[in-house]
């Protein structure tokens, strides 16, 4: 169950969200596998050509998504382990910086 704060946060998000210029992709699972729609309901503040480059782009997520899901799926687990990489990048990039202060406490 989510906390109070994590409801605002996540409030305050959709808020801004709806308030940028932006095109919506709904991903809703269904019976047979998953339904697809784009929401260009928050896109009527953009320029012609940002229209244009963002439509584009959500309906080609979409048909790719429609017209060969297996490989959707799979280049969906391949972001997720390139997500999980990169994260443990990080933290090894996290783990060579020295903290000053407590190397002073040690002296």
């Amino acid at each position: 169950m989510k906390n109070q704060t994590e409801i605002e946060n996540i409030q305050e998000l959709k808020k801004k969200v709806e308030e940028q210029k932006a095109m919506k992709i709904f991903i809703t699972p269904a019976e047979n596998g998953f339904n697809v729609a784009i929401d260009n309901e928050n896109s009527k503040n953009m320029n012609p050509k940002e229209h244009e480059l963002v439509s584009t782009i959500a309906r080609g997520l979409v048909h790719q998504a429609t017209s060969d899901p297996h490989s959707t799926f799979l280049m969906g687990l391949e972001g997720f382990k390139n997500d999980k990489e990169k994260k443990k990048e990080l933290k090894k990039k996290q783990n060579n910086v020295i903290d000053f202060i407590d190397y002073l406490k040690k002296i």
